[in-house]
């Protein structure tokens, strides 16, 4: 009987975890890079923060692949967040 505590804990923790993630964003735009084969750019107009009439924002990611990052020891892609107004 103790030996089912600690899996169902796990799964109760695995199923509040995967409820705290971002969503994947609706209506978003890829550009992919022109010059680095696996490099991309997403993003997509958002209003958030910005009221003033005529003042547009947008926010997303430059994703790039670990073959751009030489200089970090990783391998694994970097997802840099930017937003721009």
């Amino acid at each position: 009987m103790l030996s089912g505590i600690p899996i169902q804990l796990a799964l109760d923790v695995a199923v509040v975890t995967a409820q705290n993630f971002v969503q994947t964003p609706k209506d978003s735009t890829a550009v992919p890079s022109t010059n680095y084969p696996e490099a991309f750019i997403t993003y997509k107009q958002t209003s958030i923060c910005e009221t003033t009439p005529g003042v547009r924002a947008w926010s997303g990611y430059v994703n790039l692949p670990s073959t751009l990052l030489a200089d970090v020891p990783a391998t694994y892609n970097a997802s840099i967040f930017f937003w721009y107004f």
